[in-house]
């Protein structure tokens, strides 16, 4: 089958064009074309913010091309190539007999419950518990985490996935309050890996430590999982969204975003300001802790660093603001 010549111009190839795009930290949308950072060379190491890949919708074929490491192929071609699994459901998606129904439908169709169960069951059969293997691979899963400074009780709950869309990542489990996994992210245990992290398909509570936290008091927001870890009754949304609905759970609440000085991530900080959020001021908690000088902290460097094992609240507090003249100090 010539899969370059496969209906460019679908909703059902833009909506998982789309769902790949989710995975990246940053996309610019346009009505023609997407630009990211090139997720096959990885694009610029000197530069976080700059965007060398491309998806072209203005063109049939829609064309997939990076201005840094050359690649160019049909858009099919290329998530047939490195995202096999999605090629997979929006092959079988677009030979149904009701296709033509489903091109109607608006909203992205979630699959039936049996057959996300299917697919799951065949990703996760390949998840081996942390502490029950041998190999290299579980060596540089155990190695990581104990690099990481994570509490040996926390990893051990964890697993490495040997095989299949989640191949040598670490797993990192999402409990809730009857101790039974409802979420899992994979985080990839070689530099090579693209994208870094790859969480568990389909629309699931993703926030980390949900079930665990006291609601009544101060809940801090952080980004990762592993940086959860280090913060008490935190909790980790794997992408803060102003927008997301369950932050309204949380009413007293105080956002952690890492360091840095990508374009995305000072918006995002900037935003929270505006709307009145409390936001953690790395600056002035770098000066105060006299930290070198990095292109990159979060909490977890931080613990490493000064060997910490965690932080409460308390400590905390006073490098949070909600002030928007404050916002001088976030650029």
């Amino acid at each position: 089958m010539n899969y370059s010549k496969i209906l460019d111009n679908d909703s059902s190839l833009k909506r998982y064009i789309e769902m790949i795009l989710s995975t990246f930290s940053s996309v610019i949308s346009h009505n023609d074309y997407y630009n990211f950072r090139c997720p096959i060379c990885g694009d610029s190491k000197k530069s976080k913010s700059k965007k060398r890949g491309y998806i072209i919708m203005s063109r049939k074929p829609w064309m997939f091309f990076c201005h840094n490491c050359f690649y160019k192929a049909p858009v099919t071609v290329w998530m047939k190539e490195y995202y096999p699994v999605y090629f997979r459901d929006y092959i079988k998606e677009i030979l149904r007999p009701n296709k033509t129904v489903q091109k109607q439908v608006k909203n992205p169709v979630i699959k039936p419950k049996s057959e996300i169960n299917i697919e799951e069951k065949e990703n996760t059969k390949f998840f081996v518990p942390i502490t029950k293997g041998s190999t290299e691979l579980f060596e540089k899963a155990i190695n990581l985490c104990v690099s990481r400074m994570i509490p040996e009780t926390v990893w051990k709950k964890w697993f490495v996935a040997v095989d299949g869309v989640y191949k040598n990542r670490l797993i990192i489990p999402f409990f809730d309050d009857k101790n039974k996994i409802y979420y899992f992210q994979g985080r990839s245990l070689y530099d090579y890996m693209i994208p870094k992290y790859l969480s568990r398909k389909g629309n699931h509570n993703n926030i980390y430590h949900y079930y665990t936290v006291d609601k009544s008091k101060p809940i801090i927001i952080l980004e990762g999982p592993i940086d959860s870890e280090f913060v008490k009754n935190s909790i980790a949304m794997t992408g803060v969204k102003l927008q997301d609905n369950r932050l309204k759970d949380f009413p007293n609440k105080y956002f952690l975003i890492d360091n840095d000085s990508t374009p995305d991530t000072q918006k995002k900080k900037i935003e929270l300001l505006i709307s009145g959020e409390y936001v953690f001021c790395w600056k002035w908690f770098i000066n105060d802790f006299k930290l070198p000088k990095r292109e990159k902290w979060d909490i977890n460097d931080v613990c490493i660093y000064l060997n910490k094992s965690e932080y409460c609240f308390d400590e905390l507090q006073k490098y949070f603001t909600n002030s928007i003249y404050d916002k001088i100090y976030f650029i």
